[in-house]
């Protein structure tokens, strides 16, 4: 009799154990499904966050190359010095860059093939880095860099920002490279080839 009681309770305590095991893992599952939601709540913000945050930066830097373009075309010059001060100028005057935290450096390209009766020789050199007047890049050809050539083709076939893949910029910084061209007239066919040769330059 003592054993048959023995053995109930043992019955029992090892029910109670079970079931109260049993509420502990689900206890435990549905924790952990509520932190997943947490979590995922979480990262969905900060992912939103983020992208806002980039597409405003994506937008001021086009704002600004666009901006910087127009007013060296405005200036009616050709020349790559005169173009260059122009430059200079207008993004001193303005302060732009100041205002647009994500742009290292705003250069002047020249189309090296204007005039040029072989146009499948394809030059862009630099000929003005701001802020960094004396920079050491100044005079690099942008030709060398699919990725920069492929924002370049963009801008000129198309007349609106050509943007090229990650890359490390000429500083050693890694970096986006944007472009947008610079024209020698007011009207512009839609034309990628007649466009290309009335793309006197580019605000890189």
């Amino acid at each position: 009799m003592k054993n048959r009681t023995n053995l109930g309770l043992l019955s029992i305590s090892v029910g109670v154990f079970l079931f109260v095991f049993g509420i502990a893992i689900v206890m435990a599952i549905f924790g952990h499904r509520q932190n997943t939601k947490a979590l995922s709540a979480e990262f969905a913000a900060r992912a939103d966050s983020l992208a806002a945050q980039i597409s405003r930066e994506l937008a001021t830097t086009v704002a600004t190359i666009h901006a910087s373009a127009s007013a060296v075309s405005i200036g009616g010059h050709t020349d790559a010095a005169n173009m260059r001060d122009q430059l200079y100028s207008f993004l001193e005057n303005g302060d732009l860059l100041a205002s647009s935290p994500a742009i290292r450096n705003v250069g002047l390209v020249m189309n090296g093939t204007v005039g040029e009766t072989d146009v499948d020789i394809k030059r862009f050199p630099l000929v003005g880095v701001y802020p960094d007047t004396n920079s050491r890049v100044i005079g690099a050809d942008l030709s060398f860099s699919p990725e920069r050539m492929a924002a370049i083709e963009y801008a000129w076939e198309t007349g609106s920002a050509g943007v090229g893949n990650r890359i490390v910029l000429l500083s050693g910084m890694p970096g986006v490279f944007f472009a947008y061209p610079i024209y020698a007239t007011d009207s512009v066919s839609k034309g990628s080839a007649d466009r290309f040769s009335q793309t006197i330059g580019l605000v890189v």
